[in-house]
């Protein structure tokens, strides 16, 4: 356990894997992608991804909207490949679309973040945060 003291508040954080039923739990919904490749992501428009228990995700890059499968044991995660659609977009757009996917790809582990948001790693590096500020689904 990790014992944190903030103010006059206390947290306490097992540092322990959920198991994987708790884990499907904690990630399935829909996320809002906030940064990316240490790229900060624009609110407008929003880049998303929803996590289905049946192994299927889905979003929108903030440009092209995509689908990809995905796994998870415990906090162990892998992607597949992402299939897009493909409009031109501002040059922006398109680095942090590139950005997302192969953050999506290269991931191999999930965390989640004090605040609650859901951290992706790719060989213990953070590759992409995402919170839940659009919806509690």
């Amino acid at each position: 356990m990790v014992f944190l003291r903030t103010g006059a508040l206390w947290l306490t954080l097992a540092v322990l894997a959920p198991a994987p039923a708790l884990a499907d739990f904690l990630v399935v919904g829909l996320w809002r992608i906030v940064e990316v490749g240490g790229t900060v992501v624009p609110y407008q428009p929003p880049a998303t991804l929803r996590l289905d228990a049946q192994g299927q995700a889905s979003g929108s890059s903030g440009c092209n909207r995509f689908t990809v499968a995905w796994t998870n044991t415990g906090m162990d995660v892998t992607f597949g490949p992402v299939a897009a659609t493909r409009m031109a977009c501002h040059p922006a757009a398109m680095d942090i679309e590139a950005k997302l996917f192969d953050a999506l790809e290269r991931a191999d582990r999930m965390t989640f973040d004090l605040m609650g948001g859901l951290v992706l790693l790719a060989d213990g590096t953070p590759v992409a945060r995402l919170d839940r500020s659009i919806s509690r689904e």
